[in-house]
């Protein structure tokens, strides 16, 4: 029947989606969206948070499948949230800063899906409790291999700057090198070994040692795109903000200390030939 005289039409429902479907469909427009933080109307989804919604959406199908939880988003609530930080955490091993930043990206997605007229649980927006895992206090949050990929993952072609403090930390992480001994790198410090391998040879400056770590593939790559090492940080406070903020846009919530990236050991050998373990933060 026709509307009534006088009386606005309603507008059509939009047809209810479930997460997976919408976050499918989402994905591919995202640039083209306003920014939820944006200051203006202008501002849009950058390409760095489409890359957390990419990385989103294998890990709620890997829940889906592996649980049989409900991907609807009316039932996306506080014991849903609490069944895949358990799965995260006990079945893919994530670390509190991996999933925190998951969830902060879901809830991300729950936004926009309210906003494109779809029903979404009202928990997601307005629980406390439907956030990242606590932490206590005094812990440290170490950087892991999948939010250290989420940071080389970064498009930062519009910020040098920033680029550079990226490849610092992705040669400290990959040499266990300190602040101290990054600052003082050099091409001079690179041999290469009887087997064609470069090496770095360095005295660090708090132990006095001399250590020759080996340059991999990562590391490698920067040193051909600077011809070198990259220019240094006037300070390792200069480079501790541009970590902070590697962090932020990496989806990464949690204090990240300098050179420290989850723990692991590697083989150093000294000034006499002889080679030991060292824990290094990777």
């Amino acid at each position: 029947k026709g509307a009534v005289a006088g009386e606005e039409a309603k507008p059509a429902k939009k047809k209810q989606k479930n997460l997976l479907q919408y976050l499918e469909a989402f994905i591919p427009t995202a640039l083209t969206r306003r920014n939820k933080h944006a200051k203006n109307d202008q501002e849009r989804i950058t390409k760095s948070t489409v890359s957390q919604y990419t990385q989103l959406l294998p890990i709620l199908q890997n829940f889906h499948y592996w649980t049989g939880r409900s991907m609807s988003l009316r039932k996306i609530d506080i014991a849903w949230h609490d069944a895949f930080l358990e799965w995260g955490q006990n079945v893919e091993l994530m670390g509190p800063a991996t999933l925190g930043k998951h969830i902060k990206t879901l809830k991300r997605v729950c936004y926009y899906a309210k906003r494109d007229g779809l029903d979404v649980c009202p928990d997601v927006m307005n629980d406390e409790d439907f956030d990242k895992p606590r932490q206590p206090k005094n812990e440290v949050q170490y950087l892991n291999r999948d939010e250290l990929q989420s940071i080389e993952a970064l498009d930062l072609s519009e910020d040098p700057l920033l680029e550079r403090a990226r490849d610092w930390l992705i040669i400290g992480c990959w040499t266990g090198l300190r602040v101290s001994d990054l600052g003082r790198l050099s091409m001079e410090m690179v041999n290469e070994n009887e087997h064609g391998d470069k090496m770095i040879h360095i005295t660090t400056q708090k132990t006095r040692k001399k250590v020759v770590v080996p340059i991999i593939k990562k590391v490698q790559d920067i040193l051909d795109r600077h011809d070198g090492f990259p220019r240094t940080f006037t300070s390792g406070h200069n480079f501790n903000d541009g970590i902070k903020e590697l962090s932020k846009l990496a989806g990464i919530d949690t204090p990240v200390k300098t050179m420290k990236a989850g723990k692991t050991l590697i083989q150093r050998r000294d000034e006499h030939g002889n080679t030991y373990q060292v824990e290094v933060d990777r």
